[in-house]
């Protein structure tokens, strides 16, 4: 980031972390990365086996110029071209699954209730709560070094939010938050070590002046803040619980169906140019991806680097392969719902496509839009796919 920081941003963001610091936020990090990936087994899968959906929803990202890419190698039912008997086929009748590996832990529930619960802290009106580590607080400060005025955060700008054990202006500055009460004024010393990211102060020391404003607090979990901050109707914690659950089971079922695919299928040959198309669609949609992140680290004055490292990879020959192998996955799995839907009688017309991204929010001009920039084919794969993915769940074999 850059040196020079407004009061605006001092006030939003919790940056400047010494690198003496980066070891404690990497485990957290990590922590924090292991949970996602928990919570990721449960939700539908955004590359490999989701429908093109995940393309079309990002319509403002990508360019019409590039319709011939999408609806080139489809019919006007949504269905792919070039495909001969024995080209594909699907097992798809054997597929079945155990419900418990459907269900999603508890723990996921009881976080996503917490996660609610953040949504809606605020500071607290208790003249007597004291800080303790890991609260969230709001604090305004003036700082200087050698003398000379440094940073501030102001009542005027809002003050800063800090979370106590981040470190974030160093851990003097935590150290002496804790065991603090609204209104608290001291000041406090922050040696940074030399190697702080931020060589005005590398290897100097502040003097802070703060002023605690005040101490977030997270609301009760009751049946009342349930019923007040949902957006799905339910009155109680058990009716948002259950609700959860029946979402984490209705995403694993269709995550599980859909990776089974692949396992029941045999793929003898690829329509003559289909997954050079769909490797385009994957590359515009990266390239629109990188656009959209690149133009976020400009704004806080960081360098986005390559295309290939934005996504993980060292060298553009990697990420290219990558991308070559996704796409074959890709190509694969339309083919294999394509299979399904032939050989399952399953229809696909045009009032159904309208009333299937209508349920997305997209109706009249907004579907309009959709056939636009993409193509009707295009549009109508996706609603083809999700038909075919709602037919194999309501046919699927789930044991206890």
């Amino acid at each position: 980031m850059s040196k020079d920081k407004s009061n605006n941003d001092t006030a939003s963001n919790e940056s400047g972390i010494s690198k003496s610091k980066q070891k404690r936020l990497a485990q957290e990090k990590a922590r924090k990365a292991e949970r996602e990936k928990r919570v990721m087994g449960y939700i539908w899968p955004i590359l490999i086996v989701a429908c093109v959906v995940a393309l079309i929803v990002g319509i403002g990202l990508l360019k019409a110029a590039n319709i011939p890419y999408y609806s080139k190698p489809l019919t006007e039912q949504g269905t792919i071209k070039g495909v001969n008997a024995g080209d594909v086929t699907v097992d798809y009748a054997s597929l079945s699954f155990k419900k418990s590996e459907l269900t999603a832990p508890e723990s996921v529930i009881d976080q996503d209730l917490k996660d609610l619960q953040k949504n809606y802290e605020s500071l607290s009106e208790d003249p007597d709560k004291m800080t303790v580590s890991g609260d969230k607080v709001n604090v305004t400060y003036t700082s200087t070094i050698d003398g000379v005025s440094s940073d501030s955060a102001t009542a005027e700008d809002g003050g800063r939010n800090l979370t106590i054990g981040f470190a974030t202006l160093g851990e003097e500055f935590d150290e002496a938050l804790v065991g603090r009460k609204k209104g608290d004024n001291y000041t406090v010393s922050v040696n940074y070590a030399d190697d702080y990211y931020d060589e005005d102060r590398a290897g100097k020391t502040a003097e802070f002046n703060v002023t605690v404003e005040g101490i977030y607090e997270l609301p009760e979990i009751t049946d009342e803040f349930v019923a007040a901050n949902n957006r799905e109707g339910l009155n109680s914690v058990e009716e948002y619980k259950q609700y959860l659950r029946d979402h984490y089971y209705d995403e694993s079922i269709k995550r599980a169906v859909a990776s089974s695919l692949s396992e029941n299928s045999a793929i003898n040959a690829y329509p003559e140019g289909y997954v050079e198309n769909v490797r385009a669609t994957l590359d515009e949609q990266y390239k629109a991806q990188y656009d959209s992140q690149a133009a976020q680290f400009q704004m806080y004055g960081l360098e986005a680097g390559t295309e290939y490292e934005m996504f993980g990879y060292d060298t553009e020959e990697a990420f290219n392969a990558f991308l070559d192998e996704q796409a074959k996955e890709k190509a694969a799995y339309a083919l294999e719902l394509d299979y399904i839907f032939k050989e399952s009688g399953l229809t696909n017309t045009k009032e159904e496509v309208k009333a299937y991204w209508a349920e997305q929010g997209y109706v009249d001009a907004g579907f309009d839009s959709l056939v636009d920039n993409f193509g009707y084919p295009y549009v109508a794969q996706s609603a083809l796919q999700a038909r075919v993915l709602d037919y194999l769940i309501k046919n699927v074999n789930v044991t206890e």
